[in-house]
């Protein structure tokens, strides 16, 4: 049975480290951000490098806020060397999202890169992995666009409702 991370945390003795070191690390590889987030070997072969080389006691793939919009079909820009940015923001109503019947996002090609980085981090890395997912506001905002999405929990709670629940579907699949 695993331990908790507070138990691990004690037995330490010490504060434990887990820098989010994917972004920078590509300079030990010479890759490209683009490259570690449409390919696993590019992505793991990062996160090996790194572990093997700063030895810290948690490893993260690489945080990537367009995974799940990306997944769904929404348009992104990805930049050779900067996060990928969402670029439009496609739901007005609640109508707007019955273009995304419940999706199995796992069969997204993006989303294969990070589970496949985890399975490799799993087999083959000594520290703690951890992942990433976005939470079901930030997949609203992704979808309405941050400034409608907040707007919304005053001027339109029922359709950011709608949003958030299916987001949180959307999201915990992934999770998952």
């Amino acid at each position: 049975m695993a331990d908790k991370l507070v138990d691990i945390a004690r037995q330490a003795g010490r504060r434990l480290v887990a820098p989010l070191m994917g972004f920078p690390g590509v300079q030990l590889n010479g890759t490209s951000l683009k490259q570690n987030m449409f390919n696993w070997g590019t992505q793991f072969s990062t996160l090996f490098a790194l572990e093997r080389r700063f030895r810290p006691d948690a490893v993260f793939f690489f945080m990537d806020l367009s995974v799940e919009a990306s997944a769904l079909g929404l348009p992104v820009r990805f930049p050779l060397s900067e996060s990928p940015t969402v670029e439009e923001h496609p739901i007005r109503s609640g109508e707007d999202l019955e273009r995304y019947p419940v999706a199995d996002i796992l069969s997204d090609g993006r989303v294969a890169v990070y589970i496949e980085t985890m399975r490799l981090m799993a087999k083959y890395l000594d520290a703690m992995k951890g992942g990433y997912v976005i939470g079901p506001f930030t997949l609203a905002g992704l979808l309405m666009s941050a400034t409608e999405a907040s707007m919304s929990t005053v001027t339109n709670p029922e359709l950011l409702h709608q949003v958030l629940g299916f987001s949180a579907g959307v999201i915990s699949r992934y999770a998952r």
